[in-house]
């Protein structure tokens, strides 16, 4: 019967000790090394690329701006430290601005600006950071 009763005593104590360690655990908020804030990049002019927090470890992913609205005003995607895909900044109504596409930091393909209210102001084809025709100017 001692036997029974120590073993019970020695469980609750360690059942008690293990919930009251779990308790004081704070727990870290996962972060996400593929998403940030633009203003966070650092560009590292010397390899013609950005980074987030380590120099050697150039930045793949999405980063975001927004207004003090909370409304996005920019975002941007990445890939090995470049511009690569879409850049698409936004007025403060969600209306998008601009919108670009880069290939490792080569504008390409259409860059299309608008006014506040969706009409297009300019659009243009660039080919390898060049533009190589423009289809639309209208003034804003």
């Amino acid at each position: 019967m001692r036997f029974y009763l120590s073993t019970l005593l020695f469980l609750t104590l360690v059942a008690c000790s293990e919930a009251s360690d779990n308790e004081n655990v704070i727990e870290e908020p996962e972060v996400d090394e593929n998403y940030c804030s633009c203003s966070e990049l650092v560009f590292d002019e010397p390899y013609n690329r950005f980074y987030l927090t380590e120099r050697k470890k150039p930045f793949t992913g999405v980063c975001e701006e927004y207004y003090d609205n909370g409304q996005l005003s920019l975002k941007k995607e990445f890939k090995d430290g470049k511009n690569h895909g879409m850049a698409v900044s936004y007025y403060e109504n969600g209306q998008i601005k601009e919108q670009k596409e880069f290939d490792t930091n080569f504008q390409v393909g259409e860059q299309i600006n608008y006014t506040p209210d969706g009409d297009i102001t300019y659009h243009a084809l660039y080919k390898r950071g060049k533009q190589t025709e423009i289809l639309v100017i209208k003034p804003k």
